[in-house]
C-alpha cells in the first residue's frame, strides 16, 4: 500500500521547467539570469512547472512459504507464520526492479 501511496503522490508532481546551457549548467526556465526564483510558489503558479514523467508504474508482490504451501500476498498475521517471505517490485515491462 505504501507503494502505492508513494506512485500516486508522485503522479501529482510538478517539477520546475529546466534547460542545459552551452557551459553544461542547469537553468529554470522563464528565469533571468539576476532573477531569482520565487519562494512563494507563484513558478508553479506561472506555468514554470511541468509534470513529473513516470515511465513506467512498479508493482511490488509479497509471497511467503508457509509449511508446504505458496503464499501470495500475504497479510501481517500470515506473514508473521512465514518460514520465508520474499518480495519483488517489477514495472510495466516485468523487469525486476528490486527485492
Amino acid at each position: 500500500a505504501s507503494l502505492l501511496a508513494a506512485v500516486a503522490a508522485l503522479q501529482d508532481t510538478r517539477v520546475p521547467e529546466v534547460h542545459l546551457t552551452q557551459e553544461g549548467n542547469v537553468e529554470r526556465n522563464g528565469l533571468d539570469n539576476d532573477e531569482a526564483a520565487p519562494a512563494d510558489g507563484a513558478a508553479a503558479a506561472a506555468g514554470q512547472s511541468v509534470p513529473l514523467q513516470l515511465h513506467d508504474k512498479p508493482l511490488c508482490l509479497t509471497c511467503g512459504l508457509y509449511k508446504e504451501h505458496l503464499v501470495v500476498d500475504p497479510d501481517h498475521e500470515e506473514e508473521a507464520l512465514m518460514a520465508a517471505t520474499i518480495s519483488m517490485v517489477l514495472d510495466n515491462n516485468q523487469d525486476l526492479l528490486g527485492v
